[in-house]
């Protein structure tokens, strides 16, 4: 797995993590540090399961990633086949909906299609990037369990923002983001109505109507969206965007504490 010096110094700097799913199909040793021979376990001990990665070290062209075992143990060893799932923004989501399920990360994990087709049309949500065979996925995840993962070209991101918008045309109002229940219609005028959410990619917003939030084509209203941000492209960039995500979480975190504390000497 190629990740340059600069991003496996900045992960241990700023003690970032992200995770391992253990997928070796052959065993692999897992040492107690990378210049050790003794062996704590074999890859086969642990396959399929999710583990804590702590440390990334570079040596002899190789990267060993720290993987926690089990507490207070901490093995080293060289990934070749399993799958490192990357920390991200938390964001809802809809997969495409011309998207096929089969592809080379749910078929390796043997993710259950049928589920998935269940609930393709639910507003879930994207934990974590993951990368395979020089492609980036992300997880679908709905009520904490991880139901497929897809290219982030076939994630369209709903964002949470107020702008104020106008009906320029006579439209229908849906109450789901798949725009298949029917409210009620609604006709063009000036008043000026406030999104509570957008989603650019399928150009559709949500807002609130006679105190129900409602779905809406962005064609007939006067609101313009700012392009999506570029998808990630590789390893690096992914592991790069975790360590800002996550250390802006860390400030977050400390400012709630802090706040805490002052408002408990007041």
């Amino acid at each position: 797995m190629d990740i340059n010096d600069f991003t496996i110094k900045n992960f241990n700097k700023h003690k970032a993590y992200i995770y391992l799913l253990i997928f070796e199909k052959e065993p692999v040793n897992i040492y107690q540090s990378i210049d050790s021979e003794l062996v704590i376990c074999r890859s086969s001990d642990i396959n399929f399961k999710l583990v804590k990665v702590e440390e990334l070290i570079s040596k002899d062209n190789k990267v060993y990633f720290g993987i926690n075992i089990r507490k207070n143990i901490t093995g080293y060893f060289c990934p070749r086949t399993s799958v490192i799932l990357v920390p991200k923004k938390v964001k809802q989501i809809r997969v495409e909906k011309n998207t096929l399920f089969n592809n080379d990360l749910n078929q390796m994990l043997n993710v259950d299609e049928k589920y998935f087709e269940d609930k393709r049309e639910k507003v879930a949500f994207s934990r974590h990037y993951a990368a395979l065979n020089n492609k980036i996925y992300e997880s679908v995840v709905l009520k904490d369990e991880i139901i497929g993962f897809f290219e982030s070209k076939n994630i369209n991101n709903m964002h949470k923002a107020q702008y104020n918008f106008k009906i320029t045309d006579s439209t229908t109002l849906y109450k789901d983001n798949a725009m298949t229940k029917t409210v009620s219609k609604i006709n063009s005028s000036d008043k000026i109505f406030k999104t509570d959410y957008i989603m650019p990619s399928e150009n559709k917003l949500r807002f609130k109507h006679m105190r129900t939030s409602v779905w809406l084509d962005v064609g007939n209203t006067d609101l313009e969206f700012e392009k999506e941000d570029k998808p990630l492209k590789n390893l690096d960039e992914l592991l790069l965007n975790s360590i800002m995500t996550q250390y802006q979480e860390k400030l977050e975190d400390y400012h709630k504490y802090y706040n805490k504390i002052l408002n408990k000497g007041k």
